[in-house]
C-alpha cells in the first residue's frame, strides 16, 4: 500500500461549493484511512494541484491519480 501516493496524503482538500453525498463519503473514508489529515472545503492552487501530497476530492478540474487529483467529472 505504500506505494500508492493517496496514502501519503497529508492534507484533503473539497470543493468549496455545496457538496453531495459522494463527496461526503469520499472525504469520510479518506479521513478514516490516512488517520486524520486536515480537511479543507476550498479551490485548490496549482501548487497544491500537483502535490500528490494533497487529496483532491471534486476540486481541479482534473483526474489524475499520480497526483492524488479525483476530480469526477472534469471541466472541458
Amino acid at each position: 500500500m505504500s506505494e500508492c501516493p493517496i496514502f501519503t496524503a497529508t492534507r484533503i482538500i473539497n470543493r468549496p461549493k455545496t457538496s453531495r453525498a459522494d463527496d461526503f463519503l469520499a472525504c469520510c473514508l479518506s479521513l478514516h484511512f490516512l488517520g486524520g489529515p486536515v480537511l479543507e472545503r476550498r479551490q485548490a492552487t496549482a501548487e497544491e494541484m500537483a502535490d500528490p501530497g494533497v487529496l483532491l476530492i471534486n476540486e481541479g478540474r482534473c483526474f489524475d491519480p499520480a497526483c492524488n487529483n479525483f476530480d469526477h467529472a472534469p471541466h472541458k
